[in-house]
């Protein structure tokens, strides 16, 4: 499955943010939006729920359409500085200052899963997950900043309630790992994994 010959794509996510990454990679795509439950089940580690999820994700639009094709989805989720707690989107701007303000002045994990499916001509179906962490710092910030960002509108549907591609950018003090997996999706796995699992070369 070289680049010329490689099957069609199809980006199982309605986030305009990995839209635009795999613009950004040179993929030519088609969008389905998966509908899975993405709640965390009792017990399970967020290494093992954004997998699943993924997965979950990817498969629910496998069907006799998508043969030849490559589906790539992918779930991307925010661990707090106490690695106990999954920040999902915040459902209230309550919820959103809540969240902000857990991560305000420590590092906290941002952890994409992401998996791949091939379905070749004769239906048959090869898929590789996988996950990749990003450790995140914020500077300290104080309720006023953190009620501000909130009010400005990028926090409802985020993962841990803020965009580090938007204004928050200003919130983050460093990063330690891949900062396109904060976004939702760490190119530079994706793209070996294209390679290595799926010969396809970008």
């Amino acid at each position: 499955m070289k680049s010329r010959n490689a099957p069609e794509f199809i980006l199982a996510s309605g986030s305009p943010r990995r839209k635009d990454l795999l613009n950004l990679m040179g993929l030519k795509f088609k969008i389905k939006k998966p509908q899975v439950n993405e709640k965390q089940k009792k017990q399970e580690n967020p290494i093992d729920f954004v997998k699943r999820t993924a997965l979950e994700k990817a498969s629910s639009i496998v069907n006799n359409k998508t043969k030849n094709k490559i589906i790539l989805a992918a779930d991307t989720i925010v661990v707090a500085p106490n690695k106990k707690r999954v920040l999902g989107k915040p459902r209230s701007k309550n919820e959103a200052i809540s969240m902000i303000r857990a991560l305000s002045g420590a590092t906290h994990q941002v952890m994409t899963g992401y998996c791949i499916v091939f379905v070749d001509h004769t239906g048959k179906m090869k898929s590789y997950k996988r996950a990749v962490k990003t450790f995140v710092k914020f500077r300290k910030l104080n309720l006023r900043e953190i009620k501000n960002y909130v009010d400005y509108g990028e926090s409802m549907d985020k993962a841990g309630a803020y965009a580090a591609q938007g204004k928050a950018m200003e919130f983050i003090d460093g990063v330690r790992g891949s900062y396109t997996n904060v976004i939702g999706l760490p190119l530079s796995q994706l793209a070996d994994d294209l390679k290595e699992k799926f010969n396809v070369v970008l």
